[in-house]
């Protein structure tokens, strides 16, 4: 999504009906005004998804947590309590111990509510509802909620309560007899009880008061603790520890695990809208919780779950239905230089020069290479290793005139009627048919009609001429000769991982490239066999039969019977020079893993479309999605091949010689050297230069006889003299 459309969308977010909104607003200071009506859908709705979702344990947390906002409101509130947010909104929270969040309530600014109650005892008494949860239930809360009312209450719902109390609260008993002070050691407990309700006190480095309603005062719990010996000493030792206080440590974290895992990965981002605020955090919210559950069914089926990111990459992919980019699997040794002798019969002397090959890129000769060209998707920085880069698909033929490939081409429309396309204006003008056609030429492609005429049906497809090697439509150079990588082929596993065809892919730019077949190189200890490559040429009696059972329905166009083209999957895209012109169209082909008949030759080849059916489900982007399309992207068996002669190697080479199939048995000619080629036409025609002064190189030659000569006697004499000296 573009940045300037998702900030506009952001700016006119609502989640209520703004008529509403402003009736509400003129009620502000009476009675019925509600200051939630922004969001009190949208709290309503994910309440109601949390609770139906999931069922909590027995051990269940009440707490608060404060969501940052700077928006103006009377709703916001001030805490003077040590915590990232000191101001903002107030959201009450009941979760379970593993940080699910099963109920909320945003705090309104009422002071009192219709219980005459304090807001804590509204706030637990709604969120813990015998009719959603049940009973048999325990409720942990800290000192805000702590009071013999609430408990008394939610004992008599059927829940247990247990939570740290203040000294001051209204009921709570106030005897100091035998109480605890500041002398009192570690370890310490007195308890008393008030009917339901038992007071605990624990002395650890400061003194504990809890209240509960469902633990024994001690259960023979001890924790190990440093403390000071009379010889002045530190060591462990075993303290005493109430139930209460060991159960409350164990259970009472829920709401604090659930903060941790709502700021992990967050959507919260900076507004000065209060409602946009909330909705974020109710989105943290559904999301956390779908995460938890996600984990939970892993766990029970003995299945290791994936990390938080995981699970929301996967999640954004389903929603937005797209599969998720797999990252590119590279092995940890691939990208260093090794010898590129390595694994060649060469002497170790001679390795430095024999061992020498010629980099793709650059050309020159170098004794290293790299085992593995692409380190983590991307082109190493040096060039070395480049020599084991096979490209695929870098040639093509099609040799039929702009008319026949508009017979050659049919087509079925989604009500199965045959239609033959026509050629946009101008482009079979631009089209040159070739028996050896190159990245950078024109080729003829079928694409929808509805790229060029919105109000075309999207199953309708014309023919067009395009540039291979796609030039995506955010380049902005003028010239398309500065693109500074090929895009002449894409791998279909990494379509999406690449802006330059993942945009075209999404916005349903497909198209089918036709051409008579595509070459291919095979790789041969000394040199490489060109093989041309293309669909079988015969038709089975099935096909005859469905071809006439369509005749005799419709008034279908005249059957073509030429060469059956090849129709390679393929995606497009138009790009504009930045300083004005002609836009142009070009295109690149999408390859797959090669089929089994064809792995001798190269290790992947082109996504094949067999037949009329995949060809119309791959161009009507009206009904079938990107998603859906990218499952026609299958090797397929079907192809033949045969090999060729050299003569295909020079792109400037057009001629039939580059289609006529190459006897496997015929004797390979010796190529002629340059210096043997100038001989030849010397014997040939003679030289004038050198008949003129051929009494110089008489004289010339009778020097150098003469010095041979001498030489060769001054060798014997030395031969001689060996031997007698032996």
């Amino acid at each position: 999504m573009p940045r300037d459309r998702f900030l506009a969308i952001s700016a006119h977010l609502h989640f209520s009906d703004p008529d509403v909104d402003a009736a509400n607003e003129q009620k502000m200071g009476r009675e019925d005004h509600d200051p939630l009506q922004r969001v009190r859908c949208l709290l309503e709705m994910i309440g109601s998804r949390c609770k139906a979702a999931y069922h909590p344990r027995q051990h269940i947390s009440v707490g608060e947590r404060m969501l940052a906002t700077k928006g103006r409101l009377q709703i916001k509130e001030h805490d003077d309590a040590d915590k990232p947010a000191k101001s903002g909104l107030n959201f009450f929270v009941l979760a379970d111990v593993n940080g699910y969040t099963i109920d909320y309530m945003l705090h309104s600014g009422e002071n009192q509510r219709s219980s005459g109650k304090d807001v804590a005892f509204d706030v637990v008494a709604e969120m813990v509802n015998k009719e959603y949860l049940g009973t048999g239930y325990i409720v942990y809360c800290d000192s805000f909620y702590t009071s013999p009312v609430l408990f008394r209450h939610l004992i008599q719902q059927g829940f247990g309560a247990c939570g740290i109390y203040r000294q001051g609260r209204t009921g709570v008993p106030t005897t100091k007899q035998n109480a605890l002070n500041k002398k009192s050691k570690r370890g310490s407990i007195r308890w008393i009880r008030d009917g339901d309700l038992l007071y605990v006190k624990w002395m650890d480095t400061r003194e504990i008061s809890l209240c509960t309603t469902v633990h024994p005062v001690y259960g023979g719990e001890s924790i190990l603790q440093w403390q000071r010996t009379e010889d002045g000493c530190s060591q462990r030792v075993p303290l005493p520890r109430p139930t209460a206080v060991t159960e409350f440590n164990k259970y009472m974290g829920g709401v604090d695990t659930s903060g941790q895992m709502l700021s992990t990965n967050s959507v919260q981002r900076k507004t000065r809208r209060w409602d946009v605020t909330v909705f974020q955090h109710l989105l943290d919210i559904a999301v956390t919780n779908s995460y938890i559950i996600h984990k939970e069914l892993c766990l029970t089926l003995e299945q290791k779950p994936p990390s938080r990111q995981d699970f929301q990459e996967q999640l954004c992919t389903e929603l937005l239905d797209v599969p998720l980019a797999q990252p590119a699997q590279t092995t940890g040794q691939g990208h260093f230089p090794c010898p590129t002798s390595r694994g060649r019969d060469i002497e170790t002397g001679q390795r430095a020069s024999k061992g020498r090959k010629q980099c793709v890129f650059c050309k020159r000769s170098t004794p290293w290479m790299f085992e593995q060209l692409t380190v983590g998707g991307r082109i190493p920085e040096s060039c070395a290793g480049a020599v084991e880069v096979r490209e695929m698909c870098g040639r093509t033929a099609c040799t039929l005139a702009p008319d026949e490939v508009s017979r050659a081409c049919l087509y079925r429309d989604r009500r199965g009627h045959r239609r033959q396309p026509r050629w946009r204006d101008g482009d079979p003008e631009k089209y040159r048919p070739s028996y050896n056609k190159s990245p950078q030429s024109m080729s003829p492609v079928l694409v929808s009609q509805r790229h060029f005429d919105e109000s075309a049906p999207a199953d309708e497809c014309v023919l067009a001429s395009m540039r291979w090697g796609l030039i995506p439509s955010w380049f902005k150079e003028n010239d398309p000769s500065k693109m500074q990588y090929s895009t002449s082929n894409c791998r279909s596993e990494n379509i999406l991982q690449k802006k330059s065809y993942k945009d075209p892919l999404l916005k349903g730019q497909r198209c089918v490239i036709l051409a008579d077949g595509f070459y291919e190189w095979q790789k041969l200890e000394k040199n490489k066999q060109p093989f041309f490559i293309y669909f079988p040429q015969t038709r089975t009696p099935n096909q005859d039969q469905e071809d006439n059972q369509t005749k005799s329905v419709e008034d279908a166009p005249p059957e073509w019977t030429g060469w059956k083209l090849l129709t390679m999957a393929g995606l497009f895209d138009c790009w504009t020079p930045s300083d004005g012109g002609e836009a142009l169209y070009s295109y690149s082909i999408i390859t797959v893993n090669a089929s089994p008949n064809l792995q001798s030759i190269h290790n992947r080849m082109p996504a094949v479309l067999d037949g009329e059916e995949e060809v119309r489900r791959w161009l009507d982007f009206g009904e079938v999605k990107s998603l859906d399309a990218m499952s026609l992207l299958q090797s397929k068996n079907i192809l033949t091949f045969h090999p060729v002669s050299s003569v295909v190697n020079n792109s400037r080479n057009n001629n039939p010689e580059c289609l006529q199939p190459l006897d496997p048995n015929s004797k390979k000619e010796t190529k002629p050297s340059a210096s043997s080629k100038m001989m030849r036409s010397w014997l040939s025609s003679g030289s004038p230069s050198k008949r003129e002064e051929a009494g110089v190189g008489e004289r010339k030659e009778d020097g150098k006889a003469k010095k041979k000569r001498e030489s060769s006697g001054t060798l014997q004499q030395w031969l001689q003299k060996k031997a007698r000296t032996k």
